[in-house]
């Protein structure tokens, strides 16, 4: 038997272990993170409620570099999870919560208003770190075409690729649905983790969320690269809802105060 079989199996034993009730129930009780971690505050306020509702923007196939689907399976977690590609939310997240109860999936992205867009990838891969890069934002991803990352993940996948990212560059039109609509089709209980990674539009969206009426209880998202003033403009309104903000090395965890939470 090669390496490649053997570390499959292990792979395949290791996510069965990690599936029985026991297992859950020790890493619930006993599991440790690093505390400057999203992995250990999402655990602290997981393994102490009986009942976690979320919301999730972006998540493409809801497992890879996902620090929230463990979570979610060890503790049964209810929510809504959003991805707008098409062909990765049919072939890879529905498999992901497959026969899961308490997730509804939709095939949309979110923005200010309901209606439809073009969303902007690159056609030289499917692998995950490409279909990452999906973005609203054409003129990022040529801007970004160059960056260490992607030239890294192409000589990585063995991929032959010219340096003109417009011959690479493609779109699929998305269904779009405003925090609005989505907070109409949600459940009325309160949000315990709104969650967005969506490359970059993170604040233009949560810009938009209702605060006003509708507060989650922790707000996780990715941070501008670099941090500038619509961020710094946000933090500051986030406060002003009773939040209090932490930053990791790339997101932004906005808690709820305890006397404000819903």
């Amino acid at each position: 038997m090669d390496a490649h079989r053997r570390d499959l199996i292990k792979r395949r034993i290791a996510e069965v272990v990690r599936r029985t009730r026991l297992f859950k129930a020790y890493h619930r009780r006993f599991a440790k993170f690093d505390y400057r971690s999203i992995e250990a505050f999402v655990h602290e306020y997981s393994r102490h409620r009986r009942e976690v509702y979320f919301v999730q923007v972006g998540a493409n196939d809801g497992i890879t570099w996902d620090p929230f689907h463990f979570f979610i399976e060890r503790d049964g977690w209810k929510g809504i999870v959003i991805e707008p590609q098409r062909k990765v939310f049919e072939e890879r997240l529905r498999a992901t919560y497959a026969g899961r109860p308490g997730i509804r999936l939709l095939n949309v992205a979110v923005d200010s208003v309901d209606g439809a867009r073009p969303l902007y990838k690159y056609s030289f891969s499917t692998s995950r770190w490409a279909t990452g890069l999906a973005s609203f934002d054409k003129n990022m991803l040529v801007a970004n075409f160059t960056s260490a990352y992607i030239r890294d993940n192409i000589r990585n996948d063995r991929l032959s690729v010219s340096t003109n990212p417009e011959e690479y560059l493609t779109s699929e039109m998305v269904q779009c649905v405003s925090f609005h609509t989505l907070l109409a089709m949600a459940s009325s209980k309160p949000i315990d983790f709104l969650i967005t990674d969506v490359e970059g539009h993170d604040i233009q969206i949560l810009e938009t969320f209702p605060l006003d009426r509708v507060r989650p209880n922790n707000i996780i998202f990715e941070q501008p690269a670099p941090l500038d003033n619509r961020f710094s403009d946000f933090i500051s309104k986030l406060k002003s809802y009773d939040y209090d903000v932490y930053l990791t090395s790339t997101d932004a965890i906005a808690v709820q105060r305890p006397s404000r939470r819903q």
